[in-house]
C-alpha cells in the first residue's frame, strides 16, 4: 500500500446546488443561505424568503431562504419585520414595482441588511427577472 493516497469527494446535485446557494451568501449579502428543502425540515427555526433563483446548471428555479432566530426568540417586531418582508418579496415576486419598491425601502431603513435590500431594490430598478440570478 506504499503511495496510495486517499481521497473523499462528495458529488451529486444536492452537492452541486449547497455549492451554488453557499456562493450566493456573498450575493445577497448574508452569512446563511439554504434551499427550501432544508428550510422545510427543520421546525424550530424561523427562515426569511431572500429570493426564487435558478442556479447555473439547473433549469428549474428554487426558494432561498436565510434562518433568523429560533422560534423560541421570535418577538412580536421581529415577527412584524418578517411579515412586512414577506409583502414586499410577494410584491417583487408579482411585479408590482411601485407595492415592491415602497415596502423594500422602508425595510431598508428599517433592517441592518442594508446590502440585501439595495440588492432587490437594484433588481427592481434594472429589471431584471426577480426569478433569475447566478
Amino acid at each position: 500500500m506504499a503511495g496510495l493516497i486517499l481521497c473523499r469527494t462528495v458529488i451529486g446535485d444536492a452537492v452541486n446546488l449547497a455549492a451554488r446557494v453557499e456562493a450566493m451568501t456573498r450575493t445577497c449579502g448574508v452569512p446563511t443561505i439554504v434551499g427550501e428543502e432544508t428550510a422545510a425540515a427543520i421546525e424550530d427555526i424561523v427562515f426569511r424568503e431572500l429570493d426564487t433563483v435558478t442556479v447555473k446548471g439547473k433549469t428549474s428555479s428554487t426558494r432561498i431562504f436565510e434562518p433568523v432566530c429560533f422560534v423560541s426568540e421570535l418577538t412580536d417586531e421581529k415577527s412584524a419585520f418578517l411579515e412586512k418582508h414577506k409583502i414586499a418579496l410577494a410584491s417583487y415576486y408579482e411585479r408590482d414595482v411601485e407595492t415592491a419598491r415602497q415596502l423594500l425601502v422602508e425595510l431598508l431603513r428599517e433592517s441592518d441588511d442594508k446590502h440585501y435590500y439595495q440588492c432587490l431594490l437594484d433588481k427592481l430598478t434594472d429589471r431584471r427577472s426577480p426569478r433569475s440570478a447566478a
